[in-house]
């Protein structure tokens, strides 16, 4: 201060910015409050208290007033208090009673430049003076900005980590943090229904999409709030699946593909993300995932085909020498025990039929089919005909099963009272 007023060149510090006599009381009020308490009477300091409380407070003003002030921000969050005067007790209040004096302008919007980066504050509101811009939110203040309830909110700052378990004692004007983790959480949250309907898919579509993990949510499951989808995720999804490639003719919706080839939904995502298929178009009277269009005999020869976990009605009708009406019939009336299993990766549900049940009933029965080729003989009228000659009735028939079938250990009994002796 002295070489100021001698007229000789300073280093520059933050006080050199100030009128001299600013500068000098900004010291003397900091030292002040480092001294005897932020809450200090200015009015009852003597006059060694003021040039003690200058001395002390001189290096802090000019090299690290932020930090200083830092301390009263981070008392705050746990007060009551609200506004400039319950922030930094004597120091604000020195700066807000000065508000008519235009010399304070510069430091009071440094103070409160400073402040928006601890303090939840934001257009609209004062602090030594109108805030013109937001750094911080609260669950108070976003809830009022984003029109979200504040304990739907806080919910899902938790979920996504914006917020910590240290906060749950807090008031909601107290917990608080940076603006742009909030934003695009809030603004582009979607809930499932939602995501369907943009994706342009039906449910059953997006079930078995969901189901894969095949979309980016904006944080993990969980019982405590619905699961939130950003519409920039969904549209990543979409670009991931969405191209043009070959001749089009020919080509037809995903869901008819599906029929035609006989796979699932998630069987034909996979091979659009991998750029697997060379004929690929989009409709674009349509939106979504019911634009996309692909050849359909493609996705047939392209699709891996997964390991069943049994015998299809088909597999056992061949296996077994019958039509498949008598498979349906068999399994039906349980005769041939048959399960209710998941396919095709988890994505459908169908009947099966183990192998080890289908060993176990032709050990003990005997088709026609079989009966006729043991008999050697062409026709199975034929082989009926022996087998009533030789007393032996069928245990199930057309009429009952769709297929004539004979108990086995019946069959060899009947043909060996037959033989010659």
């Amino acid at each position: 201060m002295a070489d100021r007023l001698s007229g000789r060149e300073t280093e520059v510090g933050f006080l050199d910015q100030l009128p001299l006599y600013l500068a000098a009381r900004l010291a003397e009020v900091t030292g002040a409050c480092i001294l005897f308490g932020k809450q200090v009477v200015l009015g009852g300091l003597s006059l060694e208290d003021r040039l003690n409380a200058g001395t002390a407070g001189f290096a802090v003003a000019q090299a690290c007033l932020g930090e200083f002030l830092a301390e009263f921000y981070s008392e705050w969050v746990t007060s009551n208090t609200k506004g400039a005067k319950g922030v930094g007790g004597t120091f604000m209040k020195w700066l807000q009673d000065s508000r008519k004096n235009p010399d304070y302008e510069f430091l009071r919007g440094w103070v409160r430049d400073q402040a928006v980066e601890y303090l939840p504050l934001g257009p609209g509101d004062e602090f030594l003076g109108k805030v013109s811009h937001r750094r911080l939110h609260s669950v108070y203040t976003a809830a009022d900005e984003y029109q979200v309830h504040p304990k739907r909110l806080r919910k899902l700052l938790r979920q996504a980590n914006i917020i910590g378990p240290e906060t749950d004692g807090l008031h909601d004007s107290r917990a608080i943090f940076r603006v742009e983790a909030v934003h695009d959480l809030i603004t582009a949250s979607i809930n499932g229904e939602q995501g369907r309907e943009y994706l342009g898919m039906n449910r059953v579509q997006w079930e078995q999409v969901r189901k894969a993990n095949l979309l980016e949510t904006l944080f993990g499951e969980s019982d405590e709030t619905q699961t939130a989808y950003s519409k920039a995720g969904l549209d990543r999804f979409l670009e991931s699946v969405s191209y043009q490639s070959g001749d089009v003719e020919g080509l037809v919706p995903i869901a008819r593909a599906l029929k035609l080839a006989g796979c699932g939904y998630v069987d034909v995502i996979v091979l659009l993300q991998q750029r697997s298929l060379e004929r690929v178009s989009t409709d674009p009277s349509k939106r979504g995932f019911s634009a996309i269009l692909v050849a359909a005999d493609e996705v047939k020869q392209k699709v891996a085909k997964p390991a069943l976990p049994g015998l299809t009605a088909k597999q056992v009708a061949k296996q077994m020498g019958l039509v498949i009406n008598a498979v349906y019939a068999l399994t039906a009336h349980g005769d041939l025990p048959s399960e209710r299993m998941q396919s095709y990766g988890g994505t459908r549900e169908a009947r099966f039929v183990r192998q080890e049940a289908v060993l176990a009933f032709l050990r003990e029965y005997m088709p026609l089919s079989e009966l006729a080729a043991y008999l050697g003989v062409q026709r199975s009228h034929h082989a009926c005909r022996l087998m009533d000659e030789a007393g032996v009735a069928p245990v199930f028939t057309s009429e009952t099963r769709r297929a004539v079938i004979y108990r086995r250990s019946e069959v060899y009994a009947g043909l060996q009272a037959q033989a010659p002796t």
